[in-house]
């Protein structure tokens, strides 16, 4: 935001786990210079959070995105970018460091929800 990339601000945000539901948030509760919409997406899902998005930018008039999130998640967030928004997106991520555990963990949960998407949800929200 403070690099001018965009004046509206999206997070996605759960309802289990404090720290992470809009309470929980900085840039949720204390007004900013910049607009901040806090959300939980119905379905909670990388593919309900993209319907999320889509909704908001037709609203909204959006037509670009920048979508941050972890490194294992890239692929499977640009597939439903790719199937579910209408407008130009690009999906970095931070650099959070992940443990041998962690990085184990995600390549299961990955491979199974890359399994999920190629054919349980195929389409949008």
């Amino acid at each position: 935001m403070s690099a001018g990339y965009s004046e509206n601000l999206l997070i996605s945000t759960p309802e289990f786990g404090w720290r992470y539901r809009a309470e929980g948030i900085g840039l949720c509760t204390v007004p900013q210079e910049f607009s901040v919409t806090c959300l939980q997406s119905d379905p909670f899902t990388t593919q309900g959070e993209v319907g999320a998005l889509e909704k908001i930018s037709l609203e909204r008039g959006w037509e670009t995105a920048i979508l941050i999130t972890f490194k294992p998640h890239v692929t499977r967030t640009q597939l439903y970018l790719d199937r579910c928004f209408s407008g130009d997106a690009e999906v970095i991520y931070d650099d959070a460091p992940i443990t041998t555990r962690g990085a184990v963990y995600q390549y299961g949960y990955q491979t199974g929800a890359f399994a999920k998407a190629f054919t349980q949800t195929r389409g949008c929200v």
